[in-house]
């Protein structure tokens, strides 16, 4: 009943008012139970649409909403990861840069121009405009700014991103720290020349090193000749296999405070199979899921424990 009720959702036959519940297994589990998540919980048909969701992101979606009982640093015992929560994580002040790097994620959205692109993850290669490009894979203005705050939280010095896209998260992961400096590994030349457009605006160009061409051939040269890094943020070639491969090539050289940043975690079920295998790694000290983003931790002295937060 209630994939249909989603599926009528999904495709306009029922009206705006119409609250979707993503789980019936959940929700049928006894009378009392049943109230409670249906006053509680539920899904209006705006975050459906705004979030693009099928079926089984909705339910992960619907599912991390009940489990996350460490929202705003809630149950959360470690002063580090408490700190972390309630400064960063759910920090809202507007820093000096925010504006400048909105104003050319606004200039994206409004480019129509028509680019070849080489893709080699989960996409096909083909003819895009950057404006779609934009729409679809730039992180959105909240996860980025939470990139920003992350950068700065660790003072990070040496940063990796993979998957760059048009440029807007590696601006914001540089420009905490005029020390910071962030390689960057895109697949296709085009969309790279687009992200360095944005970065000469933004006048950071200096402390960006964008290396394109498959990541699977183009990381590891780079690993075998870079120092510890302190920030790691996994965004290309959202499957279980890719994931997990990115995540034990960089695994050597994170240095004990780093942070592995792992985005569109729910993506598919391989992506949320790939977190969850994550997650159980003896190395893996703490991990602090979003939904939208998956934070791993590795220092040491921390206990063992995942948390879960609406973000």
């Amino acid at each position: 009943m209630f994939r249909t009720i989603a599926e009528k959702i999904k495709s306009k036959k029922l009206t705006k008012n119409v609250l979707f519940f993503a789980n019936a297994k959940i929700i049928k589990k006894n009378h009392t139970q049943n109230i409670w998540l249906i006053k509680t919980f539920v899904l209006p048909l705006q975050i459906l649409k705004k979030h693009k969701m099928n079926i089984t992101q909705a339910e992960n979606y619907f599912l991390h909403h009940i489990r996350a009982i460490h929202t705003k640093g809630f149950h959360v015992h470690s002063p580090f990861l408490y700190d972390l929560t309630r400064n960063v994580i759910y920090e809202n002040n507007s820093y000096y840069c925010f504006a400048q790097i909105e104003q050319q994620r606004h200039q994206l959205l409004r480019n129509h121009t028509v680019i070849d692109v080489t893709d080699y993850g989960t996409k096909p290669s083909g003819k895009r405009k950057i404006s779609d490009i934009a729409e679809v894979t730039l992180a959105t203005e909240k996860e980025a700014q939470l990139l920003f705050r992350l950068s700065n939280y660790v003072k990070a010095k040496n940063i990796l991103e993979l998957g760059t896209s048009l440029g807007i998260s590696t601006a914001y992961l540089v420009m905490p720290n005029s020390k910071c400096r962030v390689t960057t590994f895109e697949g296709s030349q085009n969309i790279a020349r687009q992200a360095q457009n944005v970065w000469k605006q933004l006048k950071i160009q200096d402390r960006i090193h964008c290396i394109v061409g498959n990541i699977d051939n183009t990381l590891q040269p780079f690993l075998n000749h870079t120092g510890k890094l302190d920030l790691i943020y996994i965004d290309a070639n959202h499957t279980e296999e890719a994931t997990l491969k990115y995540y034990k090539m960089c695994l050597p050289h994170v240095n004990e405070n780093a942070i592995m940043i792992f985005d569109d975690i729910y993506l598919n079920k391989g992506m949320a199979q790939a977190w969850q295998t994550i997650k159980q790694q003896e190395e893996v000290k703490a991990t602090i899921d979003l939904y939208s983003l998956g934070l791993v931790f590795f220092n040491k002295y921390l206990i063992k424990q995942d948390y879960r937060m609406i973000f």
